[in-house]
């Protein structure tokens, strides 16, 4: 489900699925469109997430220790830069999908 998807890119620490489920959530948006979610708030919701993605803000992005920006976290470069651009994809699929001017 699509709250089961965002919830993995706020909380889960694995990267790769991270990836899985902001690609899932951009081809959701694509085929269904805003009515994906259904109000505002899940708009919002999916705005803020790929905020806090594209500011490294994720469990994924973060060191377990101290909940800050891991160094060795980032030495997974292909895969962050993988991660960011997933995040970064789907603001125009959004932007399609609710119309440029509401975006």
């Amino acid at each position: 489900s699509v709250p089961h998807l965002l919830e993995v890119v706020k909380t889960d620490k694995e990267r790769e699925l991270v990836c899985g489920a902001l690609e899932s959530i951009n081809e959701m948006l694509k085929v269904i469109g805003a009515e994906m979610g259904g109000n505002d708030a899940f708009l919002d919701e999916l705005i803020e997430i790929v905020k806090d993605v594209l500011s490294c803000g994720t469990a994924c992005q973060k060191d377990e220790e101290d909940d800050t920006y891991s160094e060795e976290v980032d030495d997974e470069s292909e895969l962050a830069t993988v991660l960011l651009d997933y995040a970064a994809s789907i603001l125009p699929t959004l932007a399609t999908a609710i119309g440029g001017a509401k975006f």
